[in-house]
Formats: structure tokens, C-alpha cells, sequence
């Protein structure tokens, strides 16, 4: 289940971290600092001090789970243009 926590301007949801959050919280992306912010307007995107993306709400084409990629954690972008932001294999919020 994913946890949101409400804002004034939408809601926040914290990216999970698995068995490698003792290496980013070293490394600056710790959960307090790596979430997913969906306001009215936009959307934010942050994972520590290493990635942050604003963009219009009306942009998103799609959302969707990503499958487990184990090899895969932290912030990737794939061949076709998207993006993953993630601090664990499954779930990643």
C-alpha cells in the first residue's frame, strides 16, 4: 500500500528504500529527502540532492508500476525517454 501524505497543494509520496538504504542515505537520497509530490498543477520528482524534476501535470502521458528490475535502483532513464526513480527493486512507493 502505498502511503501519501497530504500537502496544501496535492499530495506527497515517499519513494521506499530496500536493503541498500544504509548506501543512499550515505550517499544524500535518504527517504526524507526522495519523493514523488503530485500537486493541482505539476508534478515533482526528487530523489536527494541527485535528481529533481518539475513538470506540468498535463504533461504525463501515462503512469504505470514498473516491473522489478533489481539491477535497477536508483534514478535511470530508459531508451525510450522515460524515467525511473526508485530506492528499492518492488515497490518502489
Amino acid at each position: 500500500m502505498v502511503s501519501t501524505v497530504p500537502t496544501q497543494d496535492g499530495i506527497r509520496i515517499p519513494l521506499r528504500f530496500g536493503r541498500l538504504k544504509p548506501l543512499f542515505v550515505v550517499l544524500g537520497m535518504s527517504p526524507r529527502s526522495s519523493w514523488i509530490a503530485v500537486g493541482p498543477e505539476t508534478v515533482t520528482v526528487r530523489a536527494g540532492f541527485w535528481f529533481r524534476a518539475t513538470f506540468a501535470r498535463r504533461s504525463l502521458q501515462a503512469v504505470e508500476a514498473a516491473p522489478p528490475r533489481p539491477w535497477a535502483i536508483g534514478v535511470h532513464t530508459w531508451r525510450d525517454g522515460t524515467w525511473i526513480v526508485n530506492g528499492a527493486a518492488s515497490p518502489i512507493a
